[in-house]
């Protein structure tokens, strides 16, 4: 849900409305701007091993990387599943927290370097 109402709905009405001011410009201040709430939205249930300005830098910076893998891929899927991953509690599987989801991080991040060259499914183009 958090997907759909933050990259799909606040991101692209931020970024139609900065577009005005920034005509080619919009989209990264839209990228930052937008997650601004993502973030302020975890407030109440805030469980960041972090003091409370640092840890919503992070849960910030996570709805940027989120809005940017759906940005990259067209897919907001992507982000949907990476997003569930992160909020999986991979403690249970005998890793320490921070361990499971850096490596979640590590690897979001990786997926989204190479996403260029990774084979994936093309929508086919209607015959003519």
């Amino acid at each position: 849900m958090e997907e759909i109402l933050y990259r799909g709905l606040v991101l692209p009405q931020v970024f139609l409305a900065l577009r005005r001011f920034w005509a080619n410009r919009a989209l990264i201040p839209a990228l930052f701007i937008s997650q601004i709430p993502f973030a302020l939205i975890h407030i109440p249930h805030y469980d960041v091993p972090l003091p409370l300005p640092l840890g919503l830098f992070v849960i910030w910076m996570t709805g940027v990387l989120l809005a940017w893998m759906w940005l990259r891929t067209d897919n907001i899927l992507i982000a949907v599943g990476w997003h569930g991953l992160l909020d999986l509690p991979l403690s249970l599987a005998g890793f320490p927290e921070q361990v499971a989801v850096g490596s979640v991080y590590m690897a979001g991040l990786f997926l989204l370097m190479l996403w260029r060259w990774l084979p994936y499914p093309r929508s086919p183009q209607p015959r003519r």
